[in-house]
């Protein structure tokens, strides 16, 4: 049997490194993590509403702290997936973990850069007051 040589290759995009199927423990701690990142993004949307609209100063500070609260579990998620990224790495040796480890470590950073702003203007506001 000859093999065909002119018929084109198709491009399968799930070979692509991003797409494949990740370990059950990391797909876990990533949909953990992307839970807590929405629920940050939408506690930040309320803050921001808030300042605009003029809310009681009791609600803006419940909107800090669930802010910080959910910074740190989006931190907390961020930083295990880092670590388990770092030992698939070792383990695996597959080259499309270093591309999760960067994500996962930016998301980190943002996680803990969020945290310490929303600290950093309930402890500015409480002074004041």
């Amino acid at each position: 049997m000859k093999k065909n040589s002119d018929s084109p290759q198709k491009f399968d995009i799930r070979n692509f490194s991003i797409f494949r199927r990740l370990p059950l423990l990391l797909s876990l701690t990533r949909r953990g993590m992307i839970f807590f990142m929405f629920l940050l993004v939408a506690q930040l949307l309320l803050f921001l509403t808030g300042n605009i609209q003029h809310f009681l100063d009791e609600n803006q500070t419940l909107t800090l702290k669930m802010c910080s609260y959910a910074a740190i579990g989006m931190g907390f998620f961020s930083f295990a997936a880092v670590i388990e990224c770092i030992y698939y790495i070792v383990t695996k040796k597959k080259a499309y973990f270093y591309v999760h480890l960067a994500i996962f470590f930016v998301l980190f950073l943002l996680a803990c850069f969020v945290c310490f702003g929303a600290n950093f203007i309930f402890i500015v506001s409480d002074g004041l007051a």
